[in-house]
């Protein structure tokens, strides 16, 4: 009967346990101190709260700072404000963007290339760009007579009303200035004309370079099949790429306490204001993609990068990382402190000759004077002085015609040159007579004497 009674208890007591275990796994479900748990929802809200209005403060005080605003290779200035710099050239399908044989000289704002031989077959071709200045205003004789500073104020001021909440009851103005700058940009033909680089035999005909280069259908030319770089040698498919970075300048101050402001930039567009294309007739020989009064199509990326790189992205994996990082900044509506990319395209540039015997010869050479409107939101300060600022002068395109000017020995020292040069040639003349037409002067003698 007791060993009834005890298998009852240990039933029981084990029953009792259990239940005891199954509800410590319920109560571990339920809130154990309400008091505690609301403190701690409230505190989150609160750092969800602060967190969110800190962003959003963030937000509108750097809302122009999404983008980087240039790259930290070089610069042609201190100064705040844009710049333009010569990013690569494109020969067909070939991008040259640093020095070597075929890229003689390379920096941000000038270039010299020469892809084959230095003296036979296509020209040397420079290219030189002109820092962004601001334009200068259009006036009359007596305006430009009477004041030649250019103006360091805004052409024009535009306002933006931005939402302060949600329900568009407030309101702020975002108020951009609207600044006119220009640039020059500079493509020039020169051939080498006094080479002292004569080939050998061996090497006129084991050096070859691509038909195409030259207009041809063959696969290759060799290098005794070229003429010289002056003898009507141009170039086909031939492009510069530049870069416009809408503020270039560092920062002025910094401390521990925080650093100087800096304005935002936007490039509002480019226009081709002049285009200068050499002194020669028949300009419409050279083909190009700019001409006067157009606007430039501005890429967001440098696109033409992917000529040398597969899918444009770089082999190493630190540099296809920073690549990616930058794709992902650079968003395509956001313009402010975002660097764009143009390009200029030529065919048919180069050396030229016409006349008997191709007495007269001709090295191609175009300027652009580009406008480019400039946003910009804060205070523009540091501006280079606009008034003593060198003007942009590139040498003359070279020119060699054939007229009655070219006989005459001193004619390029003025009248008086001419003068000598034209008494030179008659005494040239009468002693020719004298030589080869005697009677003549002794008829002359005897009608005088007479």
């Amino acid at each position: 009967m007791q060993k009834k009674y005890l298998l009852f208890f240990v039933a029981l007591l084990l029953v009792y346990v259990g239940l005891l275990i199954a509800r410590q796994q319920q109560l571990q479900h339920t809130i154990d101190n309400p008091e505690y748990q609301a403190y701690i929802s409230q505190y989150r809200q609160h750092i969800d709260s602060q967190l969110q209005k800190f962003l959003q403060e963030k937000e509108t005080s750097e809302q122009f700072r999404l983008s980087p605003a240039a790259n930290s290779e070089g610069t042609s200035g201190n100064f705040e404000g844009p710049q333009v710099h010569l990013e690569a050239i494109k020969f067909h399908d070939q991008l040259f963007d640093s020095e070597n044989a075929q890229l003689k000289h390379f920096d941000g704002l000038s270039a010299h290339f020469d892809p084959d031989h230095p003296c036979y077959g296509l020209p040397d071709v420079q290219i030189r760009i002109q820092d962004v200045r601001l334009q200068k205003p259009k006036q009359s004789v007596l305006g430009n007579f009477l004041s030649s500073k250019t103006s360091k104020q805004p052409h024009k001021l535009y306002k933006k009303r931005i939402p302060l909440d949600s329900l568009g009851k407030k309101w702020q103005y975002l108020v951009m200035q609207l600044w006119l700058t220009e640039f020059h940009v500079t493509v020039d033909i020169s051939p080498d004309k006094d080479c002292i680089q004569t080939p050998g035999k061996t090497e006129k005909l084991q050096t070859t370079y691509p038909g195409y280069w030259y207009g041809s259908s063959q696969k290759h030319i060799p290098l005794g099949s070229l003429r010289k770089e002056y003898q009507d040698m141009r170039y086909g498919d031939l492009s510069f790429i530049l870069k416009v970075v809408p503020d270039h300048s560092p920062i002025y101050y910094q401390s521990a306490m925080g650093q100087n402001t800096k304005a935002d930039f936007a490039i509002g567009a480019i226009y081709c204001e002049q285009a200068k294309i050499g002194h020669e007739p028949q300009v419409q020989r050279i083909s190009s993609n700019i001409q006067k009064g157009q606007p430039i199509y501005l890429r967001h990326q440098n696109t033409y990068q992917k000529l040398n790189q597969p899918n444009g992205i770089s082999p190493q994996l630190d540099q296809a990382a920073a690549q990616l990082l930058q794709k992902k900044q650079l968003q395509e509506q956001f313009i402010w402190n975002k660097p764009y990319y143009f390009k200029l395209f030529f065919n048919n540039l180069g050396t030229w000759r016409s006349g008997i015997f191709d007495i007269n010869q001709f090295h191609d050479q175009v300027t652009y004077k580009f406008l480019m409107p400039v946003f910009v939101v804060g205070s523009w300060d540091i501006i280079a002085p606009q008034n003593i600022l060198p003007d942009w002068e590139p040498p003359q395109a070279y020119i060699r015609k054939f007229t009655l000017s070219s006989l005459l020995p001193f004619g390029n020292m003025g009248w008086s040159g001419k003068l000598i040069s034209i008494l030179f040639l008659v005494v040239i003349l009468v002693m020719a007579m004298a030589v080869f037409f005697p009677n003549v002067f002794g008829l002359f003698g005897r009608w005088i004497g007479a």
